[in-house]
């Protein structure tokens, strides 16, 4: 993920040595970062969770296919 975005840097904690508090500007930078994580798993898991009803062993070509049409989709818009 970092290769895909480098301007992406999420500091989960703070960290101990500095004391920093955490500031608005960062939880809305956070919250931006982190609500495009959770569409992409939601529009996921709405592809993935319908029933397979397909040959198994092209299981593997059509989660390549779901993911790459999701990160299509992403990068798109």
């Amino acid at each position: 993920m970092r290769d895909d975005f480098p301007e992406l840097n999420l500091q989960i904690k703070v960290k101990r040595k500095k004391r920093q508090k955490l500031t608005g500007v960062y939880n809305r930078r956070l919250a931006k970062a982190r609500i495009i994580v959770e569409h992409t798993f939601t529009r996921m898991k709405k592809v993935m969770g319908e029933e397979f009803r397909n040959r198994l062993k092209n299981y593997d070509v059509m989660t390549d296919i779901v993911s790459g049409l999701v990160n299509l989709r992403i990068m798109g818009s």
